[in-house]
């Protein structure tokens, strides 16, 4: 049996900026299934849910996982294509969006997580650019400092 096309997972991811400049991201380790021992930083963001939009998204995730609700996402900063391995071992075609979302005061609410997002986020932190920029760490996706340093650029909406 030939290996088809695989299936399409489509995503949404926020770039989380607060007004000292800086960046939340989620420290992520599996400490099972086929991605066990594997240790990156990421943006919050997840699966779209079917009949979804990519914005409708945006705005649960960022809700869901950080307890912030937010007026507006933006247009989309990046769009990514790339195959990726899941938890459990399928590879995907991932299909991201990213969005950015600026909050005044830099905190985080774990409330509303998943037991995965319980089992898997191993520490949440503010990184400003440089610190993005020197870390020897495995940061997704590898371009994510310059994607931050475009975020910084953004005016904030209604200025303009």
């Amino acid at each position: 049996m030939g290996k088809g096309m695989p299936r399409r997972r489509s995503a949404s991811r926020i770039l989380l900026v607060s007004s000292s400049q800086r960046l939340l991201l989620f420290k992520i380790c599996y400490k099972t299934g086929a991605m066990a021992g594997r240790c990156y930083w990421a943006t919050p963001g997840g699966g779209l849910r079917s009949g979804e939009s990519f914005e409708a998204a945006a705005f649960r995730e960022l809700y869901e996982e950080t307890g912030f609700r937010t007026q507006s996402v933006g247009r989309c900063l990046a769009h990514k294509e790339f195959i990726w391995q899941m938890p459990d071992g399928e590879r995907v075609l991932a299909v991201e969006n990213y969005y950015v979302v600026r909050t005044a005061v830099e905190q985080c609410s774990t409330a509303r997580w998943s037991a995965q997002e319980r089992e898997v986020v191993c520490e949440i932190r503010w990184w400003a650019e440089n610190e993005l920029m020197a870390s020897t760490e495995e940061i997704l996706p590898s371009d994510l400092p310059i994607l931050f340093a475009q975020a910084l650029l953004i005016s904030r909406p209604n200025d303009g």
